[in-house]
């Protein structure tokens, strides 16, 4: 495949009384290089029934601006938030050119099954006004969007802005952004305009996304790979947020996990990145971390401890009383991590992590041993961090049962943290006997995580179980206070098995043998 043309470009979604918002501040403030394009514009997505192109990452659309047509080829790479490769050119009609296909991400998927299958999917019909916006550090072409997506019966409105660079470094594009987010809530677009009308083809506008591969090459340097995995962290935390808005337990136990990986990433690669602005990203994911966290804890009591004994015991008035109470702590919780999700803190916090990401302090790095380490291929990196944290787990895991739970706790945290990071690195090593060691690895750790997860979720329950206690007997709630006690009692019959079970893990994971060498 030919090197593919590269868009930098940032998307932020925002409300269409705010976009008007939005003109009305540039036309009067900003430096404008020329009259603004105003376009009207149709674009049709193209795909197969069984979504061949989706599958594989590729976006074919047809857009009519005028009298142009203009087929445009695009491939993500993976969870890229501001890069994406492209191919466009002209075409005559309002069908694709796949003549035109020969070099671009799309040829590959090109089989003739395919080509006979094409159809075309969904449209966008978009009003854009462009804005080049010309300044000495640099000129950004900016675009506001309003218009909607159509699916057969079924719609949805668009209204966003793109940020396009076409001179200087890409900080520009934040320092643009920000700006725009002082005059109005802004919030980074993480679906592109094709993934929108999948979802409203397939029903879904609020999936639930969990995490996925991250298309590493052994090549790819070490800043570039740190780089592509922090994309992937708040690609799955931002796409998970409209769902956690509504109440959806699983995507916000998923937008936990992002922020969990992002920080397990920030910690694998310390070495590159640890004390180049990190400091306030991590406190700042932490205190996400911290918001979301008491609805996940009340969620798994209320779902793994209350619920099961409420229907065992369907009559007992006291358990009955502590799920309505439970229930209740609940939906404080949710209230309170859906109030941070909708926060303008919670965007800023997004804004200024992909500004890390992309212009932080440790891209800037003019010390050797930061240069020489940046440009470090992955592949050696990996395998030397990788090594690193395998050797301590071995460590720290011996005689598990006879571990004090802070010294079990840290060993959770290496394990997960491990996991993570060999998730990360599932397409660098994917092939033969690393595949069959990185699954046979994977297991192991979590079988090892699982029991040692299942002895700090007791741990937590009893925490919570002696809060809900104290503050019962403080109302005279007896009843619930001994049935909050006597559950999560219940509950800590378990935790030899679970010695065990984590021993039993640690030893198999011991006998594993490494996939990266």
């Amino acid at each position: 495949m030919a090197d593919a043309p590269k868009e930098i470009e940032l998307k932020l979604e925002l409300a269409p009384k705010d976009a008007a918002l939005v003109e009305r501040h540039l036309r009067r403030h900003g430096r404008i290089a020329g009259p603004p394009r105003d376009e009207r514009m149709i674009s049709t997505y193209f795909d197969t029934d069984r979504r061949d192109l989706r599958r594989r990452g590729v976006t074919l659309r047809v857009r009519r601006n005028g009298t142009r047509r203009i087929q445009t080829i695009k491939a993500a790479g993976g969870a890229a938030l501001i890069e994406r490769a492209e191919w466009e050119k002209e075409v005559d009609g309002d069908e694709p050119d796949l003549a035109g296909a020969s070099g671009t991400a799309l040829a590959p998927v090109l089989t003739g099954k395919v080509r006979k299958r094409l159809r075309p999917m969904f449209t966008t019909r978009t009003r854009r006004i462009v804005y080049l916006l010309d300044d000495p550090d640099g000129a950004v072409e900016l675009s506001i969007d309003r218009g909607d997506i159509k699916a057969g019966r079924r719609s949805a409105p668009l209204s966003e802005i793109e940020l396009e660079l076409k001179r200087g470094a890409p900080d520009r594009l934040f320092t643009l952004a920000r700006m725009l987010a002082e005059l109005a809530p802004l919030s980074l677009g993480v679906r592109s305009k094709s993934e929108r009308g999948y979802a409203l083809l397939e029903r879904n506008p609020s999936a639930v996304e969990k995490s996925g591969k991250i298309p590493l090459a052994k090549k790819t340097t070490t800043a570039e790979a740190f780089r592509a995995i922090g994309h992937a962290c708040v690609r799955q935390l931002v796409a998970n947020a409209p769902a956690t808005q509504q109440g959806n337990a699983e995507a916000l136990h998923q937008m936990r996990v992002a922020l969990r990986r992002l920080r397990a990433a920030m910690s694998f690669f310390s070495e590159l990145v640890a004390g180049y602005g990190a400091p306030p990203i991590k406190s700042a994911l932490k205190w996400m971390t911290g918001e979301l966290g008491p609805a996940r804890e009340l969620d798994v009591f209320l779902n793994r401890v209350v619920a099961p004994a409420r229907r065992q015991h369907p009559r007992d008035k006291e358990i009955a009383a502590l799920e309505r109470d439970t229930a209740k702590r609940r939906a404080q919780s949710f209230a309170r991590a859906t109030a941070a999700v909708r926060s303008a803190r919670f965007r800023t916090m997004v804004l200024d992590v992909v500004a890390w990401l992309e212009a932080g302090p440790w891209v800037r790095r003019d010390d050797k041993r930061g240069r020489t380490l940046a440009a470090k291929p992955i592949a050696k990196f990996a395998a030397r961090e990788l090594s690193r944290r395998r050797r301590k787990i071995k460590k720290r895991g011996r005689a598990i049962p006879e571990l004090a739970p802070r010294r079990r706790h840290k060993l959770r945290i290496a394990a997960k943290k491990l996991r993570y990071a060999a998730e990360f690195f599932t397409k660098l090593y994917s092939g033969g006997a690393a595949k069959k060691r990185r699954k046979a690895l994977l297991g192991t750790l979590k079988s090892l995580q699982q029991a040692l997860g299942d002895l700090n979720d007791i741990a937590a329950e009893r925490a919570l179980g002696s809060d809900i206690a104290l503050k019962a007997n403080r109302k005279a709630k007896g009843g619930e206070a001994f049935a909050a006690g006597l559950l999560v009692g219940h509950d800590e019959a378990r935790v030899d098995n679970l010695l065990e079970e984590a021993a039993q893990g640690h030893a198999e994971f011991s006998a594993c043998k490494p996939f990266w060498k």
